[in-house]
């Protein structure tokens, strides 16, 4: 009985120990998606500020 009792105390700490494990990939993931989605939009943003100006510029050369 006590040898059963440490087997099933051993196989929990691994799957307590697998558990933490995904927990630090999933972290690790979750900052990847969002320091990539932060890029993505940052990018996007700018392009759409470089676009307006143009078009600015533009409708004044063209309505003056």
């Amino acid at each position: 009985l006590f040898g059963l009792l440490s087997e099933c105390t051993a196989a929990l700490q691994l799957a307590l120990l697998d558990i933490h494990c995904m927990q630090e990939d999933a972290a690790r993931i979750e900052m990847e998606i969002v320091d990539g989605l932060s890029d993505k939009l940052y990018r996007y943003n700018e392009n759409a500020c470089k676009e307006l100006l143009i078009y600015k510029k533009i409708r004044c050369a063209v309505f003056s």
